[in-house]
């Protein structure tokens, strides 16, 4: 290094002396400043976590909703015409004996659609073929409680299904109620003949 006038200027060892690493406050200056940074990075990935999370339940409810809907439809429609009619929304019931008490039991299982031709509107004769039920977290169309295929539609995020039916709009009002929202998905469905 050379001074202005010219001369050079040779550092002696005690200045560099100085030189060679950082003091105790710029150490800790560093760790603090990285410390934070790691936790802004880390509460930042748990919110994207928690965002694509939401965002998968979301769209999995949509999912639900989009199937239910065209489960019920497809049964509602296929009745669409004057050859039936809703013959009531009701809980349906199952009897059951009880060895213990030696009586039988009758228990409220879930609210069901049924559809009844006719000659039969009124007088309590039920076809099992022509209901619909949600029973535990399964919609069943037809054939009372069995699964057949093409015939039920098992749900792990809807908790209950319920129906309401307007004899004088012809309308049936369903109501989709999910596990973990309180305000229910609901959709109504006409019946044109």
């Amino acid at each position: 290094m050379t001074s202005s006038d010219g001369k050079v200027v040779v550092m002696t060892g005690r200045s560099l002396k100085h030189k060679k690493g950082y003091t105790l406050a710029e150490m800790m200056v560093t760790l603090v400043a990285f410390s934070v940074l790691s936790a802004m990075v880390v509460a930042f990935a748990s919110l994207i976590n928690k965002s694509v999370s939401s965002e998968n339940l979301s769209t999995k409810r949509i999912d639900e909703i989009v199937e239910v809907k065209q489960f019920i439809s497809d049964w509602f429609y296929s009745f669409d015409n004057s050859d039936f009619y809703v013959d009531s929304v009701r809980y349906d019931e199952e009897t059951n004996y009880d060895f213990e008490t030696d009586t039988y039991i009758t228990n409220s299982i879930s609210e069901v659609v049924i559809m009844v031709k006719p000659e039969l509107l009124g007088t309590g004769i039920i076809s099992p073929e022509y209901k619909l039920v949600f029973t535990g977290n399964t919609l069943t169309a037809g054939y009372g409680y069995s699964s057949q295929e093409g015939n039920a539609y098992t749900s792990g995020l809807i908790q209950n299904v319920f129906f309401s039916w307007n004899e004088d709009l012809k309308i049936l009002k369903c109501s989709v109620v999910f596990k973990d929202i309180e305000k229910p998905y609901v959709f109504v469905l006409y019946k044109h003949a």
